[in-house]
């Protein structure tokens, strides 16, 4: 299980309120619980597929999921600057077109606070 992230430790690290930073779509009340629970969800399996990581992160020591948390913070500091780039398909709707994606990785200050929690401390880090 994945420690919980509330709006309140985003607001504190980072000055943004995601209530009034996320547009609202046809569930607002949990538009903010969603959005910190995809952004996590995906800096896991993104951990998982690269770096073999395999920890329940809520059994683990405070001290790493306190820089699994900011890591994901992190991100989504990188999403809300410069969209969910990193998450989506790559197909961009207005236009019809499809980007390249796989260059893309997870966000430079992220991967510290992951590197610094010991969760991708390896090579191809």
């Amino acid at each position: 299980m994945l420690p919980e992230i509330k709006n309140e430790e985003v607001l504190k690290a980072l000055g943004i309120n995601l209530e009034f930073e996320l547009k609202n779509d046809d569930e607002p009340s949990s538009k903010v619980s969603r959005f910190i629970a995809d952004v996590s969800d995906w800096c896991y399996d993104f951990l998982r597929t690269h770096y073999g990581l395999n920890d329940d992160i809520g059994t683990l020591a405070t001290w790493r999921q306190d820089y699994f948390k900011a890591g994901v913070i992190k991100q989504i500091e990188y999403v809300l600057r410069n969209g969910k780039l990193n998450i989506d398909s790559g197909f961009v709707r207005e236009t019809g077109l499809v980007v390249n994606l796989s260059a893309l990785r997870i966000a430079p200050d992220a991967r510290n606070k992951f590197f610094l929690g010991g969760f991708c401390n390896i090579a191809r880090c």
